[in-house]
């Protein structure tokens, strides 16, 4: 009797799932599908779980609010439920919220691995805070993840856009298969990279005049140019 009930239970919630695979689902229909899962008791199952978390989160339709709601109510929670929540916060321009899940992901003893690193370090390009990407590189090395597309990828995205070609171009050399997104990467950081070469250059000539014309002329480079300007004679 025991196994027919179990039976049935699964029968249910398989029906349940099918319906999440459903194209379009609004809000509405999606907050239905999540009654029914938790009256069954297949919320607890992190595979339906991650579901309908990934159908609130990132879908057309979906509605970030809730889906951070349900899943603060989630009894079992996966990385990948983790990863869908900071991807989500990160697509939806909220990197410091996708930042501060990561930290309570590795806080709640789960293990990033080269999905969660990927948008991590997109967390990164998107807040400009290369030291803070510079401390994931290190943990990324650590893991054993810096040879995976999408974390070699999201490191040259993130060198490139701070202006750190050297080391984008380091790993650029180093990566193995190479695709349109690590090109594009490499190309969009050396375009950024050549128009500040242009302006530092019209600081440089603008103040190398005053000093031949005016001693007095207090239009100093500031460090921040100079520091710019040892990495394109590095690079």
């Amino acid at each position: 009797m025991v196994l027919a009930f179990a039976s049935k239970y699964l029968k249910s919630s398989k029906r349940v799932l099918l319906l999440l695979d459903q194209p379009c689902l609004t809000m509405g229909q999606i907050k239905e599908i999540q009654s029914r899962l938790t009256v069954s008791g297949a919320i607890s199952d992190p595979f339906a779980a991650g579901k309908l978390v990934t159908l609130c989160a990132i879908s057309d339709h979906g509605d970030l609010s809730h889906s951070y709601t349900l899943f603060r109510l989630l009894p079992h929670r996966s990385t990948y439920i983790w990863n869908t929540m900071i991807r989500a916060f990160v697509e939806k321009n909220e990197a410091t919220k996708a930042v501060s899940f990561y930290k309570q992901m590795v806080h709640s003893g789960f293990s990033p691995n080269n999905y969660t690193f990927s948008f991590i370090l997109r967390a990164c390009v998107e807040l400009s805070d290369c030291s803070l990407g510079l401390m994931y590189h290190a943990q990324v090395i650590r893991s054993g993840w810096e040879s995976y597309d999408f974390v070699q990828n999201g490191l040259i995205h993130l060198y490139a856009t701070c202006s750190y070609m050297d080391s984008a171009r380091k790993l650029f050399d180093s990566s193995w298969n190479r695709d349109v997104i690590t090109w594009t990467a490499v190309i969009n950081g050396s375009h950024v990279l050549m128009e500040e070469i242009l302006l530092l250059s019209a600081v440089v000539d603008k103040h190398l005049k005053s000093l031949w014309f005016d001693d007095n002329n207090n239009d100093d480079i500031t460090c921040e140019q100079v520091n710019l300007w040892s990495r394109v004679v590095h690079y």
